[in-house]
């Protein structure tokens, strides 16, 4: 059976500027990736990021971007366990395909980002 969830807010900012977080690598350190992005989310890309929970690098396969419209991409799912004995992150299992949609509100000021996992 295939896991599939979405997830959705309101972010009080426009589209373009609610995008622009979200694929420009500085501004997304700054309050998702806790430890760095590295790389443009850009059609074709792969970049790299890192969150001060979970040492090591995450790559991100970036399958789309429609600029201020979409952007989905690929990481791997894991399992997530800590190996107590070292204190590292074991990763392992297949990708898991992400899809955000920017839609603006009725405002223009608002923007629905919706999340498929």
């Amino acid at each position: 059976m295939d896991l599939k969830f979405t997830v959705s807010s309101r972010v009080a900012r426009p589209v373009a500027e609610v995008f622009e977080a979200v694929a420009d690598p500085a501004i997304l350190s700054e309050y998702f990736t806790t430890a760095g992005a590295k790389g443009r989310l850009e059609t074709g890309a792969t970049v790299m990021w890192e969150f001060a929970d979970f040492p090591g690098a995450f790559p991100v396969k970036v399958i789309e971007v429609v600029p201020n419209e979409k952007i989905v991409f690929e990481w791997e799912a894991g399992d997530g366990r800590e190996d107590h004995e070292t204190g590292s992150w074991e990763r392992g299992g297949d990708d898991t395909k992400v899809t955000m949609v920017f839609k603006p509100l009725d405002d223009g000021g608002r923007t629905l980002v919706e999340i498929t996992e």
